[in-house]
């Protein structure tokens, strides 16, 4: 397309030939500062729309100024009956204007954006009429016509033209430059008053303009947009055209991440730079755009190509400060802004709530994992450089050369001898998006995932059951030696080996485990977000939850804290509300080793409900107590400990004193244990009068569920009190709790469990402890060998299940299984289906 390159030089701007109405506008309301640097009108010399000669000659230039200045922006929450006719609506600008000046107001072009989502969000852009010129302009004749026309007209002529200022490359690319005519595929309704003309164009009644609403949500939290809003021009009597109004929406909702982020995001940047380069072509609005209408779409892009040469890219080193400077000075946090969307509106419908909770718990959760991996994590303790070979792979080792090429794997470094995990089509797992769960807890704005088994998988996991009902390790062994990746079996033996002390072995198990699974991930399972979900009572779900415990238990033993961390917060993120695997009574012992206080903070602060996924009728349903309410997992005792120990390492300690005093009033019995358990003289002139004080000698005793979360946080988070400046706090905020008496009225103890938080009370307190532990009684390898209806193998079971193994171990292959699949492994030479290559029967003689 040719773009006329001296037109911008040619124009000049003539000023409006009345004084702005903004000022007069701005007082009609009052706006909070967060929400005010959303908005602003952008430069109208930056659209370039149809000219004179445009018909003639396809060139697009900058024509005059917009006929109506932005005088104010709005944002309104609800549902689509409530969003209609927002003029109407008495706390909309368009209503206080017109009762404070009456006829004075100038004539209002109001643009109502309705964007999908829970709620649906409405953004309200008001223009003002700026004097019209003498004589009227094509384009002021243009606009007469469209505002006494019907609305068929309208919708065939009013035209956005959107511009990403700032963004990441895929929603650049995704809304792209062309302008579009949004009333065909978008519906667009039109209400009209003699002081104003308002357009409601509701996004969320296209499926493709809400996937690319969605995808600018999760792509990016901070991204600036600029929207021109023109009455297309047809014909040579109606052009030039002119901006009827412009509007520049900016998205800052994202601080800036702290500086471990960005060097992990610098490592990044080359393998960013590579993908980029092989992304597909400008999809833009191109599914708004008409063909009838609209023919300039490829034009545009020869536009764009121009304008790159002559603006040539800056220097990476230069970008990148550029970029840190602007971070530095216009990110808002999403607390901030939240927070000024709720003054704005007042109190926060059921519906508003939820959602600013969903938002929160996705930034809350959200995993480094370039921290997960506790190998790298050892070199840094030991100061040791990530460029060492570790495992002393050969450079000309064909078998590590094939696993270098393969999926990058983070949360573990698989090891030379492993053999390489098969994909789905041979025989493995993968991941697949599944549906939200039923059930309450469940986020909506989040992805959900499931694993998923080959059909020569499920053929193995039904001889693995079959082999686990004789409880014979040995059985296991051989299976795994066959299927070296299969998670059941690995997690099995992980658990035998570690019953007879055999950590390097069980560790062994547990990180390739871990290995298969994460090369198994989608590419949307991004669990650096904080929105991927999976439910454990989803079948083959519950190996990936019980990998990821073993792992987080195994990496703390080891001491890599800030491993153990990641791995447990990714762990809780997969289902923070259910938390079926109770990591919630380790995971503040992992931030608080890792030093990751203010995760601890935000996570008391959440205030997540709590969700039993398994409940149950019989002895947990008969223990809550009349009067035990239903809680948050802020009612956790450790969780409460925890607290005031972030603070106290954060440097406050005049606030961890006043919580670790609230704590230890509304749990005086775990004081003593935990004095006990890290060896402190109690018998000293410091201790003896807290000890002997009326809280905590005559404490009263507790329920059993809440005693035993109370003996598995001495258990599990002791060590954190061992250290002498941590115990000096421990006795000073004793003695605080004993010399404040409003502090003792407003802390009862608590004598029972909240009804939500029961379900703690089913872990396992030796899930929690660092000591190697024999495996509990009811583990399945320590049963007599059993059938599947419950029976006991006897000698012609066993024999039986000994020449099935030897046949698969000879090659035979189910002659019932995939036919595609039982087809290519076929091709292998040492395998044979069972029956091939015989002879049929020969049917007998007839009589004689």
């Amino acid at each position: 397309m040719k773009v006329d390159s001296k037109a911008r030089e040619n124009v000049k701007y003539t000023p409006p030939p009345v004084k702005s109405w903004k000022a007069q506008a701005e007082s009609c309301a009052i706006q909070n500062p967060q929400l005010r640097k959303l908005w602003s009108q952008p430069d109208w010399m930056n659209f370039k729309l149809r000219s004179k000669t445009y018909l003639k000659d396809s060139i697009k230039t900058v024509t005059a100024p917009p006929l109506f200045e932005l005088v104010w922006f709005e944002e309104f929450k609800g549902t689509h009956e409530e969003l209609m006719h927002i003029c109407r609506s008495r706390k909309s600008f368009a209503s206080r204007a017109m009762a404070k000046f009456g006829n004075d107001m100038p004539q209002l072009f109001v643009v109502a954006l309705i964007i999908p989502g829970t709620p649906l969000v409405a953004t309200v852009q008001y223009f003002a009429r700026v004097k019209s010129a003498e004589p009227p302009t094509e384009a002021e004749l243009l606009w007469e016509r469209f505002l006494n026309a019907d609305d068929d007209f309208r919708k065939a002529r009013f035209k956005l033209v959107p511009t990403i200022v700032d963004g990441p490359w895929v929603i650049r690319k995704s809304v792209g430059t062309t302008p579009c005519i949004i009333g065909k595929p978008i519906k667009t309704t039109y209400y009209q008053s003699p002081q104003y003309l308002e357009v409601h164009v509701d996004i969320s009644s296209d499926t493709i303009a809400k996937h690319i609403t969605a995808l600018c949500r999760s792509q990016s939290t901070n991204f600036t947009v600029d929207m021109g809003f023109v009455v297309e021009g047809q014909d040579e009597a109606e052009l030039p055209e002119t901006l009827l109004g412009s509007a520049r929406q900016a998205k800052r909702l994202a601080k800036e991440r702290a500086a471990e982020a960005e060097a992990h995001d610098s490592e990044s940047e080359s393998e960013e730079e590579e993908l980029e380069e092989k992304r597909t072509a400008n999809v833009g609005f191109s599914f708004l755009a008409d063909s009838d209408s609209e023919s300039e779409s490829g034009e545009e892009e020869d536009e764009e190509e121009e304008e790159v040469v002559v603006a040539p890219e800056p220097s990476k080193g230069k970008k990148k400060r550029n970029n840190k400077q602007k971070k530095k000075e216009e990110e808002e946090s999403v607390d901030e802004i939240l927070d000024a969307l709720a003054a704005e509106a007042g109190e926060l419908s059921v519906e508003e709530a939820t959602s600013i909770r969903n938002e929160n718990e996705q930034s809350l959760f959200g995993v480094q994992l370039k921290f997960a991996n506790a190998d790298k994590e050892m070199k840094r303790i030991f100061g040791v450089k990530e460029g060492g070979h570790s495992n002393n792979r050969k450079r000309g080792d064909p078998r590590s050369a094939a696993r270098l090429t393969t999926k990058k794997v983070t949360m573990v470094t698989p090891l030379d001898e492993w053999p390489r995990p098969p994909t789905f089509v041979g025989g493995g797992i993968r991941w697949t998006r599944a549906n939200k769960p039923s059930g309450p807890g469940w986020n909506s704005l989040c992805n959900y995932f499931e694993v998923t088994w080959s059909m020569t998988y499920k053929k193995a996991q039904e001889e693995f059951e079959l082999l686990q009902r004789t409880h014979d390790p040995n059985l296991i062994g051989h299976f795994l030696q066959r299927y070296p990746f299969h998670i059941d079996a690995l997690i099995t033996m992980a658990e035998v080996f570690q019953h007879h002390g055999q950590m390097d072995h069980a560790a062994d198990c547990i990180k390739r485990c871990m290995y298969v699974l994460e090369l198994a991930w989608a590419d949307q399972f991004d669990v650096s977000k904080g929105n991927c979900r999976m439910d454990i009572n989803t079948e083959h779900n519950q190996g990936f939850f019980t990998a990821l415990f073993l792992l987080m238990k195994l990496v703390g033993r080891r001491g890599c804290m800030r491993s153990a961390f990641e791995t447990a917060k990714l762990l809780l993120s997969l289902d923070p509300q259910g938390d079926p695997m109770n990591v919630l009574l380790a995971i503040d012992y992992y931030a608080l080793t890792s030093r990751q206080c203010e995760f601890l903070i935000g996570l008391v602060a959440s205030k997540t409900p709590a969700v039993d996924r398994f409940p149950s009728t019989d002895a947990d349903a008969g223990s809550k107590k009349k009067g035990a309410s239903s809680g948050d997992i802020s009612a956790l005792p450790n969780l409460q400990f925890s607290l005031a120990l972030a603070h106290f390492f954060l440097g406050k300690e005049t606030e961890a004193k006043d919580l670790l005093a609230a704590a230890l009033l509304k749990f005086p019995s775990v004081l003593k244990p935990l004095l006990e358990k890290i060896a402190a003289n109690t018998s000293s002139s410091s201790w003896q009068p807290v000890l002997s004080s009326r809280v905590f000698a005559n404490a009263q005793n507790v329920d059993a569920g809440l005693q035993h979360l109370l003996d598995i946080y001495v258990t599990r988070n002791f060590s954190v009190w061992k250290v002498n400046d941590v115990q000096t706090f421990l006795l000073r905020s004793a003695q605080h709790a004993l010399a404040s008496p409003a502090l003792v009225s407003a802390n009862p103890q608590v004598l029972h469990l909240p009804d939500g938080l029961h379900k703690y009370s089913r872990a396992l307190s030796a899930d929690f402890s660092d000591e190697i532990t024999t495996l509990p009684a009811d583990h399945p390898m320590l049963q007599p060998p059993q059938l599947q209806n419950g029976q006991p193998l006897d000698a012609e079971a066993l024999a039986a299940l000994a020449q099935a193994q030897q046949e698969f171990e000879a090659g035979n292959l189910p002659a019932d299984a995939n036919p595609l699949l039982l087809f290519l492994q076929t091709l292998l030479p040492w395998n044979h289906v069972q029956g091939a290559g015989q002879e049929p029967p020969q049917p007998p003689p007839p009589p004689q």
